[in-house]
């Protein structure tokens, strides 16, 4: 999550658009407002918000719909988004949580609750974003320590088998008749062939 919280809003009545805008500037967040259900998916990609507010009921669409919409869309999938409706009925509300919402707030309501919810969902995602970013960081890690297990690996076989099949080859040629030097290059094939078989 950004240093200053975004917080978007989709809705069609202007003092309570206004009203919020001004809490959550009050509160140290960046608002923004938009107005209609056409474009509202583009415009809250284009803001990357922290939060979503939607109002239901829109005269020229309605808050399931974008939700869905944004739930589908990669950037937005995961931003929490609260519906804000006059209508608080339990079926509305089961429709938005179905529609992908994750709280629900009924008109008119009290800018202090309002506020404390908004607060409580950043608070969340803020957590899972943490966690997200730990979890990439240990994948990398991870990836980054088996690449250089990997290359050690594959660059310590070659040569290690080029001296195991040297020390071999002069083991089996006779070349070294001395007792004591042939003992010493027994000794080294097979750490050579020791050490090849760790590294395998």
């Amino acid at each position: 999550m950004s240093a200053k919280p975004r917080v978007f809003m989709v809705e069609d009545n202007d003092a309570v658009a206004m009203l919020v805008s001004e809490s959550a500037e009050t509160a140290g967040w960046h608002a923004k407002v938009w107005e209609k259900a056409p474009g509202a998916v583009e415009a809250a990609r284009e803001f990357a918000p922290d939060i979503i507010l939607l109002d239901v009921h829109l005269p020229d669409g309605n808050g399931y719909d974008i939700c869905r919409a944004l739930r589908a869309d990669k950037a937005l999938a995961k931003v929490p988004v609260v519906f804000m409706t006059v209508k608080g009925d339990t079926e509305s509300r089961l429709k938005g949580f179905a529609a992908g919402g994750q709280d629900y707030v009924a008109k008119p309501f009290a800018i202090e609750e309002l506020m404390a919810r908004i607060r409580a969902h950043l608070d969340i995602k803020g957590r899972i974003d943490t966690l997200t970013r730990e979890k990439e960081e240990l994948a990398l890690r991870d990836r980054v320590r088996q690449d250089m297990i990997d290359m050690v690996v594959h660059d310590l076989r070659t040569p290690l088998g080029s001296i195991t099949m040297t020390l071999d080859l002069l083991h089996k040629s006779g070349l070294i008749s001395n007792t004591q030097y042939g003992l010493v290059l027994r000794n080294a094939e097979d750490a050579a062939e020791f050490a090849l078989l760790m590294v395998n």
